[in-house]
């Protein structure tokens, strides 16, 4: 073997010799997980969110999955919350239209669900009826 290919095979193994072994990460989820209902127990989003742990949520992940309703603020004090938790999994949030509608109504809005929701999904889906009043009739 020349010195050249010496040397190289050398500077190959060095790196591997300091190499230190990677430190095993913890088991998603290590403690209870939080689902936040931006409103009030007993209505239809909170007994939905309370059907998905039901349907094997909690079993699936063999943690405890806890309901926090934060209702009020046209649901920005829960998804506020929400968005300002440690982007770590645990805490998440269960809600419906407004988190898209409430951006677009409202003047002042905390922060953007496009820049701190990074996973958007559907669960259920239900209809929305729109009602008006009957039309008048002129005299």
């Amino acid at each position: 073997m020349t010195h050249r290919r010496r040397l190289l095979h050398t500077a190959a193994l060095v790196p591997a010799a300091l190499a230190r072994p990677a430190r095993a990460q913890a088991r998603y989820p290590d403690r209870p997980i939080r689902i936040v209902v931006p409103f009030p127990a007993g209505g239809g989003t909170d007994t939905m969110a309370r059907m998905l742990i039901d349907a094997g949520f909690q079993a699936a992940l063999g943690v405890p999955v806890v309901v926090d309703n934060r209702g009020g603020g046209s649901t920005m004090i829960g998804s506020e919350h929400v968005a300002k938790s440690p982007p770590d999994g645990h805490t998440l949030l269960f809600t419906i239209t407004t988190l898209v509608q409430a951006p677009i109504a409202l003047r002042q809005f905390p922060y953007r669900p496009s820049r701190t929701s990074p996973g958007l999904d559907g669960w259920a889906r239900a209809p929305s009826p729109l009602l008006s009043a009957p039309p008048c009739r002129r005299a």
